[in-house]
């Protein structure tokens, strides 16, 4: 892709991967998990402070295309609970975090265990995408 002048390679493989996306989605009787790896970017403000913000481990356009997909992105992350780590999914995105939800009426904003039924709860049950 990296060949083709002017960036058109690179828009091939994202327009292709968007058309994939689109057909892997189609079906209604089926439900699109895409699971993918983290990445720790480092951040600076204007101030000059410096932090790690955890994203998904995708570059440029695709990593665009990716995120603006799905209805939710869950972040699978560990916490430490005075000195017991405690595996969560967070439902919200933070400073450090990228996460998030369309729905407006998911009630689980935050954290949840990291449990099927909790999951289940969160996104189905309690007013989530079905």
């Amino acid at each position: 892709p990296s060949k083709l002048a002017m960036g058109k390679g690179w828009a091939m493989v994202t327009g292709e991967l968007k058309l994939w996306l689109n057909k892997l989605a189609l079906p209604e009787e089926y439900t699109l998990i895409m699971i993918g790896h983290e990445k720790r970017d480092r951040i600076k403000t204007r101030g000059g402070e410096e932090y790690d913000f955890t994203t998904l481990n995708l570059g440029g356009k695709n990593k665009d295309a990716v995120l603006a997909f799905p209805d939710h992105i869950l972040l699978v992350d560990v916490k430490d609970e005075v000195g017991i780590e405690k595996r969560i999914i967070r439902t919200q995105g933070g400073r450090y975090w990228e996460a998030g939800s369309r729905n407006p009426n998911i009630e689980c904003r935050g954290e949840i265990e990291l449990s099927y039924e909790a999951l289940v709860n969160c996104l189905v049950r309690e007013g989530g995408s079905e």
